[in-house]
């Protein structure tokens, strides 16, 4: 069940900050950060960036907002098996050498890797060293290769809800959140 705070604390007898203080603490223990990278040879992952902005929505994502204050980019790389394993990541930008670096840390070589096509993607990943395929989703949401990013889609869809419903989440408890939602 997907309680909030105020139900929490209402069902519980605690107020409020003591709740929170002991949801973090919580989430803290049960966080497994984990350093295991994901993919390999031929195993598709999808990457995708979204940002999230307090006060103000970001509807389509552009390049006037990379130094949009108060814009924090989130990053994912989903793994496509049988389980859909991911990882979120907050990032200082949409840089490619940013991209490369995140790869470097989550990703093993020779993964397949599907973008959105996003201009820092084709050369990240060709210094990283995998193969990028791009949907542009200007043309569909399917490549003609058959590849798609619905299931990066779905998961902001939700991010995003989650985010919402909260009003917002402070800045410095951004990763808390993220832990909480994978």
């Amino acid at each position: 069940m997907n309680y909030t705070n105020y139900h929490a604390t209402h069902l519980s007898g605690v107020s409020e900050p003591t709740f929170i203080k002991i949801k973090d603490r919580i989430q803290e223990w049960l966080h497994v950060d984990t350093t295991s990278k994901i993919g390999g040879e031929g195993v598709e992952n999808q990457i995708d960036e979204t940002a999230i902005c307090n006060g103000e929505k970001i509807i389509k994502p552009s390049s006037i907002y990379d130094s949009y204050p108060n814009t924090q980019w989130i990053i994912v790389v989903l793994k496509i098996i049988k389980e859909k394993n991911f990882s979120l990541e907050l990032v200082p930008n949409r840089k490619a050498s940013t991209i490369r670096d995140l790869l470097e840390r989550r990703v093993e070589k020779e993964t397949i890797i599907v973008t959105n096509g996003y201009p820092s993607y084709p050369s990240a990943i060709e210094g990283f060293g995998s193969v990028n395929h791009v949907v542009n989703h200007t043309r569909g949401f399917v490549n003609r290769d058959g590849m798609y990013t619905n299931f990066i889609e779905n998961l902001w869809s939700h991010l995003k809800q989650q985010y919402r419903s909260r009003g917002g989440v402070n800045k410095d408890r951004i990763q808390l959140f993220l832990n909480e939602f994978e």
